[in-house]
């Protein structure tokens, strides 16, 4: 990360262009495969996919184009509550949720073009008012 600083009569303003730029993924394409999008770099600049109607856990699909990663996250989950995504062609990554509310998924490779599924499961040890939900996404996805 650079830094630069320009001393101009007796003032000196720091550039941050590059402080302001995202970090730069450990794992460019295949490599993030598996990984945790916080760690390799992905989630900092990650766009999000969230469907507004009939979504119990409030479940979205992350994204990041430069790491050509996606991840499932759901955000009001309970303990024994799963969150998957899977790549049409490709990887799957599950996650249950063991405490709190909030979960995502490891990275799953996504090229230029694919489709991932993510699903929120409900835990089977305490009665739910939902089923199994799942949502779609592609990179034509309304992404926010």
């Amino acid at each position: 990360m650079a830094l630069t600083v320009a001393v101009v009569g007796g003032v000196a303003p720091v550039l941050v262009s590059d402080w302001l730029a995202p970090d730069p993924s450990s794992c460019p394409g295949s490599g993030c495969g598996g990984k945790a999008p916080q760690s390799a770099g992905c989630d900092a600049d990650a766009v999000s996919l969230e469907p507004p109607r009939d979504n119990p856990v409030r479940l979205m699909v992350r994204y990041n184009e430069r790491c050509d990663a996606v991840w499932a996250k759901v955000i009001r989950a309970r303990a024994g509550d799963k969150v998957t995504i899977r790549v049409a062609g490709g990887d799957a990554e599950s996650e249950v949720v063991n405490y709190g509310r909030d979960q995502y998924t490891r990275m799953t490779y996504a090229p230029g073009s694919f489709t991932a599924t993510a699903c929120a499961v409900p835990s089977t040890q305490s009665p739910r008012t939902w089923t199994k939900y799942c949502t779609e996404a592609e990179p034509r996805s309304p992404w926010r």
